[in-house]
């Protein structure tokens, strides 16, 4: 009996391999986006507790120098919430991008996936006839032999 043997299977592996890591820094990115929203929540809150701070600080008598920290301190979490929005801006873009090439990956492994199983079904089809065509050659002998 033959064997089923598929002429894209090399590349069948090979997109199936680039799938997995297209999936994979997908996830990396998912990953990234996901800590740097955090850390981006982290500064937003403490920026609001440092101005109710010093809210409440500028009712009372405050040094100079007390207030003037709490500014520049204030100013450089701005700065540093302005970066952390430009970063996740960058990977929300890598994201979609991300997405779209998996999203692709998947098609093109889909793609010979349908081809692989229309050449199997061809070859089993091919198969049967084969098989068929040594009973009928086998029933054809017996049937002389029997005359």
């Amino acid at each position: 009996m033959r064997k089923f043997n598929y002429r894209l299977q090399n590349i069948e592996d090979l997109r199936k391999e680039r799938l997995k890591t297209a999936q994979k820094e997908l996830k990396k990115v998912r990953d990234a986006f996901k800590s740097e929203k955090e850390f981006l929540d982290l500064l937003t809150d403490q920026r609001e507790d440092y101005r109710e701070k010093l809210k409440d600080k500028s009712h009372a008598f405050l040094e100079l120098n007390e207030l003037n920290w709490y500014k520049e301190y204030l100013h450089l979490l701005e700065e540093k919430i302005k970066e952390k929005k430009q970063d996740l801006k960058r990977l929300r873009q890598n994201l979609i991008q991300l997405k779209k090439l998996t999203k692709k990956r998947e098609k093109e492994k889909k793609t010979l996936e349908k081809n692989r199983l229309a050449k199997f079904t061809q070859f089993l089809a091919e198969l049967r006839k084969e098989e068929q065509k040594e009973l009928d050659e086998v029933s054809r002998a017996l049937s002389h032999k029997s005359f």
